[in-house]
């Protein structure tokens, strides 16, 4: 039996989820941001880059580097790091989901963005979930208590 006032560590385990998620994310953003460039370096020029695929491009960028920091951020035990992971994972929803709805306009099967958009809801959630923030409120003690 603990003892009384003892509290014991939160667990780490969404926080540590949520981050694998967001790696997950991280390559695949990678992926579709080489392929959102290929048009410009095949020689299509800055035309390429103005209306949805401009966008699309803008929006890659900054949820790689919004799902990268609060990765981070996370690691560190901050909680602006589940926000940020919440935030850039939102990102990637409405983008998968974007993608999905393209995927079945053009008969294609959708199969790749469906993995994204569960990938990327599969952080948000573990984001957003209270064992998360309580392992980020929690600070390890460093060094032993004096008598």
């Amino acid at each position: 039996m603990p003892h009384p006032g003892y509290q014991p560590q939160p667990s780490g385990i969404t926080a540590v989820l949520a981050v694998v998620f967001g790696f997950l994310c991280l390559g695949a953003s990678a992926w579709s941001i080489v392929l959102l460039v290929q048009p410009l370096v095949g020689g299509c020029g800055e035309s390429c880059f103005y209306g949805p695929v401009g966008v699309a491009l803008v929006t890659e960028v900054v949820s790689s580097l919004l799902i990268l920091i609060g990765a981070i951020l996370l690691l560190a035990r901050k909680t602006a790091g589940a926000i940020l992971l919440a935030v850039g994972g939102f990102i990637v929803v409405v983008q998968a989901g974007i993608g999905v709805v393209m995927a079945l306009t053009y008969g294609v099967m959708p199969l790749v963005p469906v993995l994204g958009l569960l990938v990327a809801l599969a952080m948000v959630v573990c984001a957003l979930l209270p064992p998360t923030f309580a392992y980020t409120r929690k600070r390890v003690a460093t060094g032993y208590r004096p008598y």
